[in-house]
């Protein structure tokens, strides 16, 4: 099931604008390709995983999810999580190659140059004690006692980092072999969850019998009990503090100059429109500015837009 959905496309369309408007700075082209491209990644991610768990009712989908905790902050790209489970997926946008050395250093390949990189291995795996401390300690929350005693989950549950990546991408460097088992292919990924799940979930008397007839067995105890997993979905819906990948664009384009953006103001004593009081915001009400058009079919005519852009984007057109 999915409890949290994303909208990308509106984003990557604004990212896309921005782009090919070719007004932006120099140092931030990179930025709005690498964010283009990571969300190209997520909703790929994103897709493969509601096709295949979508009306799954054990799995819960969570795609973008932020948290906050004791003052650390985890970003996580997409969880999918379970009474028995937990799977942190970092989604990297690979457009050739990865280099992992001997010591679990990993860059991006371009050409002969190497940009070293975080390992999101070690970042999903951050991600995962932030998470389980804000949940620890809420637990009283949403699950119940036994025997007197607050029950925990953290023993339980079975967790996995997985590291997405671009089909065809090509990983080398001495250091694959040592995190072989965390890569895969973004489309892999969704059977790989589906054959760990059956190998790992049993009702509380199979996960007792298990334990009795072979102490190393996969099969394990549910963490949760079906309310309490219910409840617990709830609490990360209740603690998300991200921003939808709308609000993320919207948030660069308003620390860029209005150049940038696409608008230019228009010059004092230049406008068509000068001596005319400006109109108010069509949309919202706010107190609009003159601007000249720097592309599109009106690149050079001059409009009013809205004082709160890119909050808001109405406009009132001059000729």
């Amino acid at each position: 099931m999915i409890c949290k959905e994303v909208s990308y496309d509106l984003a990557m369309e604004e990212w896309g604008r921005l782009l090919d408007s070719c007004s932006l700075p120099e140092d931030q082209v990179s930025v709005a390709k690498a964010h283009l491209a990571g969300l190209k990644a997520e909703k790929e991610m994103a897709y493969y995983l509601a096709a295949r768990f979508a009306q799954h009712r054990d799995l819960a989908i969570f795609n973008n999810l932020r948290i906050k905790h004791g003052g650390l902050v985890a970003q996580i790209d997409h969880l999918v999580l379970s009474r028995w489970s937990a799977y942190f997926i970092e989604t990297k946008s690979v457009g050739h190659k990865i280099s992992i050395n001997a010591d679990g250093q990993w860059a991006r390949v371009y050409g002969r140059k190497y940009k070293n990189m975080e390992s999101p291995i070690e970042q999903s795996r951050r991600h995962e004690t932030i998470l389980f401390d804000l949940l620890e300690s809420r637990r009283s929350e949403f699950m119940g006692k036994l025997l007197g005693m607050q029950t925990t989950f953290r023993k339980l549950i079975d967790v996995q980092h997985l590291v997405s990546v671009s089909v065809g991408a090509i990983i080398q460097g001495r250091g694959k072999k040592a995190v072989a088992d965390h890569l895969r292919a973004m489309d892999q990924i969704p059977q790989m969850i589906e054959d760990r799940h059956k190998a790992v979930a049993a009702s509380f008397m199979g996960g007792v019998l298990a334990d009795m007839l072979n102490p190393g067995h996969t099969k394990r105890l549910a963490a949760f009990k079906e309310k309490e997993f219910d409840a617990c979905c709830q609490m990360l819906l209740d603690v998300d503090i991200s921003q939808t990948p709308l609000e993320q664009v919207h948030a660069f384009i308003a620390e860029l100059p209005e150049e940038a953006a696409g608008l230019e103001s228009a010059e004092d004593g230049q406008a068509d429109g000068e001596g005319e009081t400006a109109p108010a915001c069509p949309k919202c009400g706010a107190e609009m500015v003159l601007r000249t058009a720097t592309r599109g079919d009106r690149a050079g005519k001059q409009f009013y837009g809205c004082s709160a852009y890119p909050k808001c984007r109405g406009i009132v057109n001059l000729g």
